[in-house]
């Protein structure tokens, strides 16, 4: 292999850190979204483009921990009618909750709002 082939190659690979990136949300100080991966351009553009984002949960003040899957419409309708023809015509993940669109934005916005709804109590 050449050494601008491997060059080609390196360049393909991403390293990701062991650490949370934690994003404190925008007008609140009651709770953490954390992305246990970092959420780069890339990344938000590759969440938005499949409709799914499943790496992150939120983090409480007393420091209970939540797991949140966010889905759009679209991808919803995919993987349910996917799941209905392997015989299990239903989807349920923990901590589910269905954005318009899937960008960091509208993530942060939905758990803002779910802590001043008590949805993680």
């Amino acid at each position: 292999m050449s050494f601008e082939r491997f060059q080609e190659l390196l360049d393909l690979v991403r390293i990701i850190p062991a650490t949370y990136w934690r994003i404190r949300m925008t007008n609140s100080n009651l709770a953490i979204l954390q992305f246990d991966y970092p959420f780069d351009e890339r990344t938000a553009e590759e969440a938005a483009d499949r409709g799914f984002w499943e790496h992150c949960h939120v983090e409480l003040p007393n420091g209970t921990k939540h797991p949140i899957v966010f889905y759009d419409a679209v991808r919803l309708a995919q993987d349910l009618e996917e799941e209905a023809s392997q015989g299990r015509p239903f989807l349920a993940e923990r901590g589910m909750v269905i954005l318009q669109d899937v960008t960091k934005q509208n993530m942060e916005s939905a758990v803002e709002q779910l802590v001043k709804e008590a949805f993680f109590q």
